[in-house]
């Protein structure tokens, strides 16, 4: 058992909101003083600022998504506004004003807006945003955040510029959301083949390949930062199944016509969401539940019905198969299972729940949790057989038992706070505190923990094999990382300079045992 501590200084931390940036004139020169007031329709959110003695203004750490609308002020002005505005993940949306003087009579108001599509100052290198409305349009077979991120040209597989995965950095919510340690599939639940969130509480997606911007960090390949959604004043909610079942199979390629076996896909959700007190604190919820069973194998061993020359017909004899079996049972007590006709299973239950609190027209505070339950039947591991590639698999000549497989476990449970605070019209800060608490372990898919034991034939080719996989006896990585990061902003001028510091106390517990491993090539 290994237990290993380490404490990281590098920047890890990734966007959760968006900005609103502009000028305010009077067409001249620039109008201190002004009030602005930028209101989220849907949560009845207002942040307001004033412009500093330049007209310039900043409105940052908004909730992402819309519609907004920007009302402009000043004593001696005409007001102004701007509505149907949508903002994009940590991107900053340009938004100047010409003010009149409200003695003046107009015919013509002249209101300019825009928004940079290549470089601002919260987007710096290559990028693309997949937004709600992008998520709901697309078909997604697997339901999956990494189908989404194939949208991005640059990337393979989750593999940008032809770098592994592992050297990805992928948050939610701000929050760490990798296998950090480094065994498996770099994302959670990989081991599994489970989606560690649902694409129903997804708002936005953002996908970094090379920023130049002194808050992304953590990965040399890219950065997938996915920002879930929020309540708002009105409520809403959702309720939704997915199935498939083996009569939607289809099981016959040209003369050849596989076996008909049992499978069986079956996922259920439900989203909720709205206002705890309208316009101050509002929830989000959403939780699935995903089960799979599938084939283990479409080989079956040869009897007097099925000869070695049929369709998926092993030279292994049911009736040597079955005295192995008869045997183990008697002689020891151990029951291998089946060695046809078996299924595996996979389970995951994925819950995402999020709070958001306006504490007062300057503060404001989020608290997300998530958690993810997945286990999934695995075959015995190759590695070390007799033949590597399919040593302890079905083929022509070898059938090997369920009880050989294993049971793997990925869950996790991530809970992030964030706070953010606009001091004044120049200064904001945003402080996240996060644990992300990962667990993953192996268990036998029979009862007890017999020896895993291969047997050859007489030709010392694979025959059969059973009991406990040799890779699992204490299997387990446990992994907690604690995450406290702050950033603050200070706007001179044209000029925005951030400060901060992006922390991480990472500590692993990693067992692995490897035991010994029987060879036999007679039945007894």
């Amino acid at each position: 058992m290994v237990v290993i501590t380490l404490l990281s200084f590098g920047a890890s931390a990734q966007e959760t909101t968006s900005e609103i940036q502009g000028l305010v004139s009077d067409g001249k020169a620039g109008l201190a003083g002004v009030t602005i007031v930028a209101t989220h329709q849907p949560t009845g959110t207002k942040y307001t600022t004033s412009s500093r003695t330049d007209g310039r203004y900043n409105l940052p750490n908004l909730k992402i998504g819309g519609p907004y609308s920007i009302h402009v002020t000043s004593i001696g002005f005409k007001a102004e506004h701007q509505d149907d505005i949508t903002l994009l993940l940590g991107q900053s949306h340009k938004a100047n004003f010409i003010l009149k003087e409200a003695s003046t009579t107009l015919k013509e108001v002249v209101v300019t807006s825009g928004q940079s599509k290549v470089f601002n100052s919260s987007r710096n290198g290559s990028q693309e945003i997949i937004n709600r409305q992008l998520i709901e349009r697309i078909p997604n077979v697997n339901r999956s955040w990494k189908d989404l991120v194939k949208l991005v040209p640059s990337q393979n597989n989750l593999s940008f510029g032809g770098l592994s995965s592992q050297l990805n950095n992928v948050t939610l919510d701000g929050a760490n959301f990798n296998n950090s340690f480094g065994l498996g599939d770099g994302t959670l639940g990989g081991q599994t083949g489970a989606q560690p969130i649902s694409l129903d509480a997804i708002e936005q997606i953002q996908v970094n390949v090379s920023p130049f911007d002194v808050k992304f960090g953590g990965f040399a390949g890219g950065s997938i930062n996915t920002v879930t959604r929020s309540g708002k004043n009105q409520s809403f909610g959702s309720v939704y199944q997915f199935f498939k079942n083996k009569d939607l199979q289809g099981y016959k390629v040209g003369d050849v016509t596989l076996p008909k076996q049992d499978f069986t896909y079956d996922l259920k959700g439900f989203t909720a969401g709205g206002a705890i007190v309208k316009n101050k604190l509002f929830f989000f919820v959403n939780g699935e539940q995903e089960s799979r069973m599938e084939p283990g194998t479409q080989w079956v061993a040869s009897d007097a019905n099925n000869t070695p020359n049929g369709i998926n017909v092993s030279q292994a004899k049911a009736a040597d198969l079955d005295a192995l079996r008869k045997f183990l049972i008697e002689k020891y007590n151990y029951d291998p299972g089946a060695y046809q006709g078996y299924q595996y299973g996979s389970v995951s239950k994925r819950l995402t729940t999020k709070l958001d609190w306006n504490i007062n027209s300057k503060n404001s505070f989020s608290l997300k949790y998530t958690l993810l339950r997945s286990s999934a039947d695995i075959p015995a591991s190759n590695s070390q057989s007799v033949n590597s590639s399919n040593g302890r698999r079905p083929s022509t000549t070898s059938m090997p038992f369920y009880g050989g497989g294993y049971t793997i476990n990925n869950n996790a449970d991530i809970i992030i706070g964030e706070l953010n605070t606009r001091f004044s019209n120049s200064a904001n800060n945003k402080l996240q505190i996060g644990y992300t608490k990962l667990r993953d372990f192996r268990g036998t898919l029979t009862a007890g923990n017999f020896p895993q034991v291969d047997i050859l034939d007489g030709n010392g080719l694979p025959f059969t094999t059973f009991g406990y996989e040799r890779f699992t006896y204490g299997n387990v990585l446990n992994s907690d990382v604690i995450q406290l990061n702050n950033i603050f902003n200070l706007y001179k001028g044209k000029h925005e300079f951030t400060f901060g510091t992006q922390n991480s106390f990472k500590q692993y517990k990693n067992g692995f045992h490897l035991t010994t491993q029987v060879h036999s090539v007679s039945i007894v």
